[in-house]
């Protein structure tokens, strides 16, 4: 299975304020929904807070410390061991968040769907430091602002490469 994670981010790699994003860009969120519909998607407790219901035509796992957590829509896990018998057959697995999650689960990771925002904005979370290096871009779109969406973006997607073997 791979193991994706999705994320919209700023020149300085803030991705929250007051647990929402800090921009609204409809682009972004068309993005989100293409890049994620049909597969399960995995999100911290807060991030599911954040959301006004279960994300219709995924999956909706909620990571969270307190395995008593319910909400309507939402499977609860509290392990990763959890989490991979719950999604075990499914192509690919979306991280959307939150900062602990993404750092939990970016050594894991293979793909990253990255929409970086045009400019500096105000915030308090970050997404985990990322070191490019092991990782190449495989494919990129440009979108200049319009009326809808005041900041130009940049979608990409990365893969990380590869470890070569040790011959033996």
């Amino acid at each position: 299975m791979l193991v994706s994670l999705i994320v919209a981010l700023d020149r300085n790699g803030l991705i929250g304020r007051a647990d929402s994003l800090p921009w609204r860009l409809p682009a972004d969120l068309a993005y989100f929904k293409r890049m994620t519909m049909g597969k399960p998607v995995v999100m911290g407790r807060r991030t599911c807070d954040s959301l006004p219901k279960a994300l219709p035509g995924r999956r909706n796992l909620v990571f969270s410390r307190n395995p008593s957590f319910a909400r309507e829509g939402f499977e609860t896990i509290t392990d990763t061991a959890s989490l991979f018998r719950l999604v075990d057959g499914a192509e690919e697995l979306v991280v959307i968040g939150g900062a602990e999650l993404y750092r939990l689960l970016l050594p894991l990771t293979r793909r990253a769907y990255v929409t970086v925002v045009e400019g500096t904005f105000t915030g308090d979370t970050w997404f985990p430091e990322w070191p490019l290096r092991g990782w190449r871009e495989i494919s990129a779109e440009d979108r200049p602002p319009d009326a809808a969406n005041p900041q130009a973006m940049r979608f990409s997607v990365w893969e990380r490469l590869e470890k070569k073997p040790v011959a033996g």
